[in-house]
């Protein structure tokens, strides 16, 4: 700052000039302003928002409007499509698997190998004619299973979908998978309390369809030679274990079906 009279550098303040005598008139001090401090989005926290922007309220997780298209909130978890009970239970089953139209098949086929199975012993035809629908049989179970164990999906099972048709193959395992497979299916779709209902015609298929392998061997003793075969219903008791089995696996299937369909007609058995 200087004198405005004879231009003497002077401190701020100073009321005269200390060369010339001059009074000096007050300078009021200069007031800064302080620049206004940027918000902050809630959007995107580490960019700045502008000054003038408004505060962003963001919805709470789970509004509506959020999500994919057709999704509905199901709690803190987020969406989940329509159909699901909650955000952390199993989907629902997305439709129907007619398992009614393959029951008549199924009941027709086992009946008949029932009375190929008594025949074995005494016509040879009655041999071929049983594995020839043994393996027609085959097919249309597994089938039936598949779509058993589909409309069944909401209940507990020990195994997931797929081994009521690789259970078959795996060596060993295949004497407990099947079975177990079976009868979670049919415990599913049940009455509460009436699960004896599918439990002992299961228990009896399994146990006469293992019994018919070793019943089936015969041993052969000769003089000089001593050798032991086997076919399944090559003996009375391997004949008459493939006939309970057929006979039993054929109640299975229609046990299953109809509490299956009293499932999804939403009608329950007192």
């Amino acid at each position: 700052m200087t004198c405005p009279n004879c231009g003497t550098p002077i401190l701020s303040g100073v009321s005269t000039c200390r060369s010339c005598g001059v009074a000096l008139a007050r300078q009021s001090t200069p007031v800064y302003q302080t620049p206004p401090v940027a918000q902050v989005s809630p959007v995107m926290p580490n960019m700045p928002a502008m000054p003038d922007m408004a505060p962003v309220e963001q919805s709470p997780y789970g509004a509506p409007g959020y999500g994919p298209p057709g999704y509905e909130p199901q709690g803190p978890q987020g969406y989940a499509p329509p159909g699901y009970p909650t955000a952390y239970g199993p989907p629902m089953p997305q439709r129907w698997y007619d398992v009614s139209g393959l029951r008549l098949v199924l009941i027709v086929l086992l009946g008949v190998e029932t009375v190929l199975a008594l025949l074995m012993m005494v016509s040879p035809l009655a041999n071929l004619g049983f594995f020839l629908l043994f393996i027609a049989t085959a097919v249309v179970l597994v089938i039936w299973l598949y779509r058993a164990r589909r409309n069944a999906a909401a209940g507990k099972h020990q195994f997931g979908p797929g081994w009521e048709i690789g259970g078959w193959f795996i060596p060993f395992a295949a004497w407990y998978i099947p079975v177990r497979v079976v009868l979670d299916i049919g415990w599913a779709g049940a009455p509460a309390g009436r699960r004896a209902t599918v439990t002992v015609p299961v228990a009896v298929w399994w146990a006469a369809w293992v019994l018919a392998v070793p019943t089936g061997f015969q041993q052969t003793i000769t003089e000089t030679s001593f050798y032991v075969s086997f076919d399944l219903g090559s003996t009375w008791a391997s004949a008459a274990c493939l006939a309970v089995a057929a006979a039993a696996l054929a109640f299975v299937v229609h046990r299953i079906t109809v509490d299956q369909e009293r499932a999804a007609a939403g009608i329950v058995q007192r």
